[in-house]
């Protein structure tokens, strides 16, 4: 499954790039964590737009979501409105990523 994370708004309002995670490209031990926390955040069940709770400073997600063998599916969430384990799923999207670079 390949994850795409894009995160905007904070304080400065900044849109950072996108990253991208595939988990066929990861050490079995953390493709298995993502899809575990994939499967925790029910991201694929996720409606599309969150109802957003707009509280300044405070930072957007869009997951992108492209399973192996199925069809994208993406959110955006307010970091408000997001359960925690969305927020461990993001969390370790970008920790992964920055291991990767």
């Amino acid at each position: 499954m390949r994850l795409t994370l894009s995160r905007s708004g904070g304080f400065a309002g900044i849109r950072r790039p996108p990253i991208t995670v595939d988990t066929g490209d990861l050490a079995p031990d953390e493709a298995a964590l993502l899809k575990k926390l994939i499967s925790d955040a029910r991201l694929l069940d996720l409606a599309s737009h969150a109802p957003a709770t707009r509280q300044p400073d405070r930072f957007e997600y869009t997951i992108e979501a492209v399973p192996d063998n199925g069809l994208p599916h993406t959110v955006t969430i307010g970091e408000a409105d997001a359960p925690p384990p969305l927020i461990e799923l993001v969390r370790t999207i970008e920790q992964i990523a920055k291991r990767k670079r």
